[in-house]
């Protein structure tokens, strides 16, 4: 991991980010993947989102609600799956927003991510 983090932070290549990021497995790298979610590339968003998931906590919820409206479907898609199993992750709280969130893409993720979970 030590030479991944030099590498993370030297890079300009996306599918170096991305492939870099995949691999992140530490909960004291998770500032460092933060960063990644304002990324201009959405293959490099949707790996740090995709950290988020496997080690994000209920902070995280704050930091993935404006991903619900990336313009990119996947980081939607991953943002909206990993609202719903962050821990702490409130349901009834995602699907209220799923009716009042003020971007239309962004409900429709909430709902189709919502019934894939069978909420």
């Amino acid at each position: 991991m030590p030479v991944v983090r030099q590498i993370i932070q030297r890079t300009k290549s996306v599918e170096c980010l991305a492939a870099c990021l995949r691999v992140f497995a530490d909960v004291d790298d998770l500032d460092t993947v933060r960063e990644y979610l304002h990324h201009p590339s959405w293959q490099v968003r949707v790996q740090a989102v995709n950290v988020l998931a496997r080690l994000g906590g209920a902070s995280d919820h704050a930091v993935l609600l404006p991903l619900l409206s990336d313009p990119e479907w996947w980081v939607r898609y991953r943002t909206a799956r990993t609202l719903c199993a962050l821990p702490g992750a409130d349901l009834s709280r995602i699907k209220t927003l799923s009716t009042k969130h003020d971007d239309a893409f962004a409900r429709d993720m909430l709902v189709h991510v919502l019934a894939e979970a069978g909420a």
